[in-house]
């Protein structure tokens, strides 16, 4: 090739470069390279006389040729890191640059490629990420063991006394039993939290009244605020519909108003708002929402506030405040998961000394909002037979005990192919009630064979976490009549009775 002034002087400053940089003519033939290209890529100059660069690095990924192509016609362009494969199958780590160099005529001569290797560095951030995840596995597991253990010695406590009671021959302390129920339920919201968290979560969403949903969750929110936090609520009188889960919903409020309590350590006034929101293009307070109307859902407290660095980081999983052993870290990343996942979005105002205000945004939704009745105490006594399949003894035992004492004809077994066994025996049932995850044949695998021998029973799936019963969007199918664990004997028995009244159908 004929040398001209311009490329003469870009060679020797190649040549001599302290950095790896490598000239190529238009067909990406070598022209010139640096002694650090040489070592950092482990080649010679024999290795590249008379070569382009596709024959020295032969295993080079396909997206380069098109970079090359897009600079080659003038662009410049770079990237801060990415993997380059090596012939002896290794990976490396680099930082490069490409720009077109011209001839004297002010012609694309061809290209200058400026690389850095950064293994070392991609490795110890690496090293860095993976020490930092397992300082956040510790501290979900002392949150958790913090909470999981304060609401065993409630149940353990509570349960030891009213042993000594019945023993004694005195009547149950009610307040014990309360006692338990209530740290069973909060056990079962942590539990929720963690499902939610890991996308294990049986998901059932459902257009929904949110006002309704603040009304009904009044009583609970006072026992967890105090006497020394006043609550205002403010609902939007025509609120729209949303559709979402009831019970994550309830979750998100009751995360965010503990974030609230906690704030407030000495009492204030927690603020529980809805309101009906036109989002335009570029709204500022979520930019990631799409244009539309939207419920807004707020809890503002008048507490200490965040700094701008706790808010950075406060939708981070596992990220708190709060002391070593005393939280989670989860609430309000849940929030935020619940939120992005029905499309909405969830936002932060804060400064230190004056409170903080979380909006939550879901999307309008045109359906009409379901109404969740109290459970019935006139609730009708059954007769019908039903088959519980439950692979956990105590389990099994609690519910074949409540369908009982309703009335229904129990037959229980250990498994699937017990199931089977009882029904090639004889047995047959008007409803099946099954765990959905059990060794051998699973409950979905056994319903469809029951089912296909008698096609008009009635099937009810049990799980706390199972892929088989969810969409790809994580979303039960509402073909199926799934019971979530952990359950009330109501809900267990106004499912069964739900069952029972709809109409057959065929598998």
């Amino acid at each position: 090739m004929e040398q001209g002034t311009s490329e003469d002087r870009l060679r020797l400053f190649v040549e001599h470069a302290p950095a790896a940089i490598a000239m190529v003519d238009r067909d990406m033939r070598y022209i010139a390279v640096s002694r650090r290209w040489l070592t950092d890529y482990r080649v010679t100059e024999s290795d590249l006389v008379g070569r382009s660069h596709y024959d020295v690095f032969p295993d080079l990924p396909a997206h380069w040729r098109d970079i090359h192509r897009r600079c080659l016609a003038g662009a410049v362009e770079r990237s801060e890191e990415e993997p380059f494969p090596r012939a002896d199958g290794r990976i490396d780590w680099v930082k490069w640059e490409i720009h077109p160099w011209r001839t004297a005529a002010g012609e694309i001569g061809g290209l200058m490629l400026f690389t850095e290797v950064i293994t070392r560095r991609k490795e110890a951030e690496l090293a860095l990420q993976q020490r930092d995840k397992l300082e956040s596995i510790g501290r979900l597991a002392g949150g958790i063991a913090h909470d999981f253990n304060n609401l065993l010695t409630v149940i353990l406590s509570c349960a030891e006394a009213l042993k000594e009671e019945v023993a004694a021959g005195r009547a149950a302390s009610a307040a014990d039993l309360d006692d338990i129920v209530a740290a069973g339920r909060r056990a079962a919201e942590l539990t929720r939290q963690l499902l939610t968290f890991a996308r294990k979560q049986v998901i059932a969403p459902v257009p929904l009244d949110l006002n309704a949903t603040l009304k009904g969750l009044q009583a609970l929110l006072r026992r967890v605020l105090g006497e020394r936090i006043a609550i205002v609520s403010e609902p939007e009188p025509a609120l729209w519909t949303v559709r979402c889960d009831p019970v994550q919903i309830e979750q998100v409020v009751l995360n965010l108003v503990l974030n609230a309590r906690d704030a407030m350590p000495a009492g204030g006034t927690l603020l529980l708002a809805t309101s009906n929101v036109e989002v335009p293009e570029g709204f500022a307070a979520a930019p990631e929402l799409k244009p539309g109307r939207y419920v807004r859902l707020t809890v503002r407290d008048s507490g200490h506030g965040m700094s701008r660095e706790v808010q950075r980081h406060a939708f981070e999983p596992f990220f708190t405040t709060k002391p070593l052993g005393s939280g989670t870290g989860l609430g309000l990343a849940m929030a935020y998961g619940v939120a992005q996942q029905g499309g909405g979005a969830i936002a932060i105002d804060s400064a230190p000394g004056r409170g903080t205000s979380v909006d939550v945004y879901l999307p309008r939704d045109d359906g009409r909002a379901e109404v969740f009745p109290e459970p019935s105490a006139l609730a009708r006594r059954g007769t019908e037979a039903v088959l519980v399949v439950e692979d956990d003894p105590l389990v099994r035992g609690v519910t074949a005990r409540c369908l009982r004492e309703r009335g229904y004809a129990v037959t229980v077994a250990a498994s699937g192919e017990e199931a089977l066994e009882l029904i090639a025996r004889g047995l047959a049932p008007r409803v099946l009630v099954t765990d959905v995850v059990m060794p051998g044949i699973d409950g979905r695998a056994l319903s469809e064979r029951v089912r296909a021998a008698w096609p008009d029973v009635r099937v009810l799936l049990m799980s706390g976490y199972s892929d088989e019963v969810l969409g790809d969007d994580g979303v039960v199918d509402p073909a199926i009549a799934f019971l979530a664990k952990p359950f009330t004997p109501e809900q267990l028995l106004d499912r069964v009775e739900a069952l029972l009244d709809a109409p057959p159908t065929r598998a």
